[in-house]
């Protein structure tokens, strides 16, 4: 089972907004380096990065959250200036891309 997921950011307020106002995720517990949220079994952490902890790669982690309605997330992220990918409909569900404003791919799903 995964415990936590960290995402080291360089904006914390920036990827508040992203995460906690636009994707709906319920960050608690706001720290002025870190915020993290409880997800099912797995704690969801956002934490400020220092030149020690800044991924060289920006794209070492992908996260996919799924979404009551991908179709109306993506719009609303899209209103927001977030780029987003197609939406792909797949047999399993329906996916579409998006990047935090750190540049972490985060795949939006819906079933």
């Amino acid at each position: 089972m995964i415990e936590v997921v960290y995402l080291y950011v360089t904006d914390l307020e920036r990827s508040l907004r992203f995460y906690r106002d636009l994707l709906g995720i319920p960050l608690e517990q706001i720290q002025p380096h870190w915020a993290e949220a409880q997800l099912g079994e797995t704690r969801f952490a956002l934490h400020l990065a220092d030149e020690s902890s800044r991924p060289n790669i920006p794209n070492t982690i992908r996260v996919s959250l799924r979404v009551d309605d991908l179709e109306a997330a993506v719009e609303r992220l899209r209103a927001a200036g977030v780029e987003c990918g197609e939406i792909v409909r797949e047999p399993w569900g329906s996916l579409s891309e998006v990047r935090d404003p750190d540049g972490y791919e985060i795949g939006l799903f819906s079933s």
